[in-house]
């Protein structure tokens, strides 16, 4: 076989393979975290001291008939009170107690929910085939030779490599396949 006929064999074999790799090729994802959904909850109570009225309002007209004991009773009991306001944000409880016709005491209890959000971004993306130029370095003790090649990296990662020597004028094709190694 002449010299023409090895080259179009060679690049024969080069786009049948490539052709082979080209099957098939699984879209790849690549799953990005950017933000981590979580809820924190700060729970707190605050206590107030007892406050003082800044306005008192007297009825003007008094029933004919008053019970004592039950005003007495009435007028020292104390009431207790609940007061919740809830939000997808906070949870607030007022309490407040009441004797005497006073405010006895309030107490603020509240619950904060801080929310953070998950956001997963997932990259999808087509493997691509890579064309690479260079040039080999062959030698032994009797041997020298220098290649320009030229080498395709296929979408399976998979390389395949054609070469030629020009001192010693020699072709030459290379396979080269990925080795996954474990982390």
């Amino acid at each position: 076989m002449n010299k023409s006929g090895w080259i179009l064999s060679a690049i024969l074999i080069v786009v049948i393979i490539y052709l082979q790799e080209c099957k098939h090729c699984a879209v790849q994802v690549k799953p990005t975290i950017d933000t981590i959904i979580t809820t924190d909850t700060v729970t707190k109570k605050i206590v107030i001291e007892k406050p003082t009225p800044y306005k008192v309002e007297v009825p003007i007209t008094l029933p004919k008939e008053i019970d004592t004991v039950f005003v007495l009773n009435d007028y020292y009991s104390k009431y207790y009170y609940t007061h919740t306001i809830k939000d997808s944000d906070l949870t607030l409880t007022i309490n407040d107690t009441i004797s005497q016709n006073k405010v006895q005491g309030i107490g603020i209890d509240y619950t904060l929910y801080r929310t953070q959000t998950l956001i997963t971004n997932t990259d999808v993306y087509k493997p691509k085939s890579k064309l690479f130029i260079g040039i080999q370095g062959i030698g032994g003790s009797t041997y020298l030779g220098v290649a320009p090649s030229l080498f395709i990296q296929t979408k399976k990662d998979h390389v395949y490599g054609i070469g030629y020597d020009v001192i010693n004028r020699n072709f030459m094709a290379s396979l080269y396949f990925k080795i996954k190694l474990k982390k």
